[in-house]
């Protein structure tokens, strides 16, 4: 039984992990993020319980987050909990989703025989980014419309 409140999406980025009061950082492979949390590949997993400090990285873009250890297997990785992000950096996060939703969405449509979407040119793609931050910056929530929307800009 899946527990997830979010789901969770494919992705490969970097994390740094830090617990508070030690100095040296953990260097870990984002595989996986939602909402709620996400999935840390590194060969030295945190504890359950444990208190973190992450710095993730999608994209070229950087994200502060403070979270929980909530699964941990030993040598391959940790599922971690977000507890706080700031008011600047929780956008960056439902950006990430909303076009990982989208890729989601658009790779399952190429199995159904559909011909895949363009790509985006990357000064589109970064109004695109753009655009779906200062989205965020007022509303909660994105549709699947209002993000189609968002693309003919």
């Amino acid at each position: 039984m899946d527990r997830r409140k979010h789901p969770r999406y494919s992705c490969s980025g970097g994390a740094e992990v830090r617990q508070p009061g030690v100095d040296v950082p953990i260097c870990a492979r984002l595989n996986d993020i939602s909402l709620g949390g996400c999935y840390l590949q590194t060969r030295s997993p945190l504890t359950v319980y444990a208190y973190i400090d992450l710095v993730l990285t999608l994209d070229e873009q950087r994200l502060r987050a403070k979270g929980q250890v909530v699964g941990c297997h030993r040598g391959f990785g940790m599922d971690v909990k977000f507890l706080y992000l700031s008011d600047t950096d929780l956008p960056v996060l439902e950006a990430w989703i909303a076009a990982l939703a989208a890729q989601a969405e658009s790779s399952a449509g190429r199995g159904s025989g559909q011909d895949p979407p363009p790509a985006l040119d990357p000064e589109t793609a970064a109004r695109l980014g753009r655009a779906v931050a200062q989205f965020f910056g007022s509303n909660p929530v994105m549709s699947r419309e209002q993000f189609l929307q968002l693309r003919l800009l």
